[in-house]
Order: structure tokens, then C-alpha cells, then sequence
């Protein structure tokens, strides 16, 4: 069993270094840095199939280019065709963009280049040397204020689709359901990483959740087949509730996901007011 899992492991990396020259040579990077691995060792044995070990891992990168123009969605689109030992989620920015957030004492940006896996350097500007000591002095006030403004949103887009449900509209019911998951998600992720999300892919939100908790990703994706087709029809509602005529969404499904959703903003809130919590400590350790 150890020799199969250190093989599936020397395999993984020789896969995840090859992924990463490529990602190199199509987008000429400055830096990479790796703020997040999720390990994952499958061993499938079968009796009509080979005996075999997968070893996945899930990555969030942040992705430090030399021109200011985003390149987030080609990123994305790139990586998830070529990367196939697990998931990942590639942060796309500027090195100038990045060099004032620090400036301005960005949580995220200073956490990443302090104790980030450097996993690639250009001959650019190395921006370890530049990020200084995060300030926690307003950190837990800010972050509550993040917290109070997204969940609010929340918890309206929750309640207008419970509205609809109650008047039969079953279809926009759910589409505000997949807004009020969104708006959970970029309060989440500003509170637990300091980091302003500008995507609205509810899969690729929940895995940079991951960088801090599985507890939002797992909470949709527990291995329950029914459970992942519920939020794949939730991940459609954003453009095929609005745009085509033909997507319907009958009363069983919504209800169900009515309650699904609640129950993820009721644990979004509590991870929340944790992460809180975790800060006022933080900033009161170093005063």
C-alpha cells in the first residue's frame, strides 16, 4: 500500500510540473504561487477491472502577470482542459495591481506572498520583497462589515425566491436561489481570504473555498449523486432561467432547493462569525 501511494505521488508531481511548463510557455507568467493543496489517495479495486491508485490534488494558484489586462477567464478555461488530477483554481493579477493592494494592506496578497509555495519565478520583479507584515488592527471590523453587507443580500435574494415559490414560479425561484448562494460565497471568501472575488461560477467560488474550509464545497458536493444534479440545475439557473424558454424547474426541485440553500447560508454565517471572531483575537495578540 505505501509503495502505491509514493508512486501515485511521484507520478502526480511529474504530472503537476508538466501542467505547469505548459501553463508557463501559453501565458508567460512573472511568479506562481501555490496558496492551497487539497491531497486526495483513491484506491479502486474491482473484480472485473485493473487494481489501481489515483493520487489528486486540488490546487488554488495565484498567478502573477507583467501586464495589467486580467486574463482570468482564459486561464480558467485553459486549465480546466488541461489539469485532470482533481481541480484548480487559478487567481489571475498584475504585479503593479498587486503591489498597491499590499500597499493597502490587503490580507490576501500579503498572506499569499509571505508564506505562499513559490512554485515559479521570472526574471520580473519578486514580489516576496515587497510584502510587508499584515496590520490586523481593523481587519475583524471590516470583515464584519463584509459579512453584514453580503449575507443581508443573501438573505433578500432567499427570501424573494421563497416569494416565488409561494406564487408557483418555480424557475425564478431557483435563479434568485443560485443569487443568494453567489452573494454567500463572495462574503465567505472576503471574510476567510481578504480576497474580493469578481466571478460568478458557483463550483469554481466553492473551490477556492476550499483554501480555508471544505465545509462549503463538500456541502454540495458529499458525494450524493442527486445532491450534485440539484446543484448542477441551480449552476444552470443563472443564464437558462432568463434566456431559454425551454428550461422549467417543477415544484418538487425547487422546494428541495429552497431548503438546500437556506441550510448553506445558515453555515456560511457561522463560518463567518468564526473567522470573526479569529481576527479580533488575531489583532489583540498583536497589539
Amino acid at each position: 500500500m505505501e509503495h502505491q501511494i509514493l508512486q501515485a505521488l511521484a507520478q502526480h508531481k511529474a504530472y503537476f510540473r508538466s501542467f505547469i511548463d505548459l501553463l508557463i510557455q501559453k501565458f508567460k507568467p512573472l511568479q506562481i504561487y501555490c496558496f492551497n493543496s487539497n491531497v486526495y489517495f483513491r484506491k479502486h479495486d474491482g473484480v472485473f477491472s485493473l487494481s489501481n491508485s489515483k493520487y489528486e490534488v486540488d490546487y488554488s494558484l495565484l498567478m502573477v502577470t507583467e501586464s495589467k489586462t486580467r486574463i482570468d477567464h482564459e486561464v480558467r478555461d485553459y486549465a480546466s482542459q488541461m489539469y485532470e488530477d482533481g481541480e484548480i483554481v487559478i487567481l489571475c493579477h498584475g504585479q503593479e495591481a498587486i503591489a498597491e493592494a499590499i500597499n493597502n494592506n490587503s490580507r490576501f496578497f500579503i498572506s499569499v506572498l509571505s508564506t505562499g509555495e513559490l512554485i515559479y519565478n521570472h526574471d520580473g520583479i519578486n514580489l516576496r520583497g515587497i510584502a510587508k507584515r499584515y496590520d490586523y488592527g481593523q481587519s475583524a471590523v471590516k470583515a464584519h462589515d463584509h459579512f453584514q453587507y453580503r449575507i443581508a443580500l443573501a438573505e433578500g435574494f432567499l427570501k424573494g425566491s421563497e416569494e416565488c415559490l409561494n406564487n408557483e414560479q418555480y424557475t425564478i425561484s431557483t435563479f434568485l436561489l443560485h443569487q443568494a448562494v453567489e452573494q454567500s460565497c463572495i462574503g465567505l471568501i472576503r471574510v476567510c481570504l481578504g480576497y474580493r472575488s469578481e466571478f460568478h461560477n458557483l463550483k469554481r467560488l466553492l473551490q477556492l473555498c476550499n483554501s480555508f474550509s471544505n465545509d462549503p464545497f463538500s456541502y454540495f458536493f458529499n458525494g450524493n449523486k442527486d445532491d450534485e444534479k440539484l446543484f448542477d440545475i441551480l449552476m444552470k439557473s443563472y443564464s437558462q432561467a432568463r434566456y431559454a424558454k425551454e428550461f422549467k424547474i417543477d415544484k418538487d426541485t425547487a422546494i428541495v432547493l429552497f431548503s438546500r440553500v437556506s441550510g448553506f447560508i445558515d453555515l456560511v454565517a457561522n463560518i463567518c462569525e468564526g473567522h470573526v471572531i479569529y481576527l479580533e483575537k488575531e489583532a489583540k495578540n498583536v497589539g
